[in-house]
């Protein structure tokens, strides 16, 4: 997904998305002031919900709540730093496509620095009770963090935390993905149990 420099993407926003542990969800409707709660098990947010095509042909679906995050923690001030945590979600009626409708956000035992973000237990708490708090419905299917440059590509250090990643964390299937987050595109690779190989995916229009 790439974003318009000097707009503000959440002036077309119609409702903003609150979340909740409790695997419900505010909406406050901007309209009428007035807050709503719904459940988590809801059809995603429509509004910058991205879509990227996986490497089986199926899709790995940002939902739109998600991606709003994503860009409330983009790096365009000189002084901003790193952001990052675990990407949640669910498998899709056969198990085919994938959905991210939840994300941990940094926590105060992250070391963040401007080129530099290192999670710590806080992400793990968080997923351990999002997954009781869905009754072992949600998964987990990856990492996301922000760079400070427009176009992201991953550095060493990346590709190094995403291999022990796949190497050592638990998760269902062969896969983990792996987002990007810059000024201007959020990017995402798809890794592979045991390799080293890392796919860039297309956005599916």
């Amino acid at each position: 997904m790439k974003l318009e420099v000097g707009k503000d993407p959440m002036n077309n926003l119609k409702q903003k998305v609150i979340y909740h542990l409790s695997g419900t969800r505010k909406v406050l409707d901007t309209s009428s002031k007035t807050a709503i709660t719904i459940s988590h098990q809801t059809a995603l947010s429509v509004e910058n919900t991205i879509r990227f095509e996986k490497s089986d042909g199926y899709r790995l679906i940002i939902d739109g709540s998600v991606v709003n995050k994503f860009i409330a923690y983009q790096q365009h001030g000189i002084n901003d730093k790193e952001a990052g945590g675990l990407l949640l979600g669910r498998h899709l009626k056969d198990g085919s496509h994938l959905a991210v409708d939840y994300l941990s956000e940094p926590q105060h035992g992250d070391k963040r620095s401007r080129f530099g973000f290192f999670r710590g237990k806080g992400h793990q708490k968080i997923a351990h009770q999002f997954w009781d708090d869905q009754n072992g419905t949600c998964t987990y299917l990856g990492n996301w963090h922000t760079h400070p440059e427009p176009y992201p590509t991953p550095s060493i250090t990346d590709k190094n935390d995403w291999t022990n990643v796949l190497r050592n964390d638990t998760y269902e299937g062969n896969h983990l993905y792996f987002i990007i987050v810059g000024t201007i595109e959020i990017a995402c690779w798809e890794g592979a149990r045991n390799s080293q190989v890392y796919t860039k995916l297309t956005e599916h229009k």
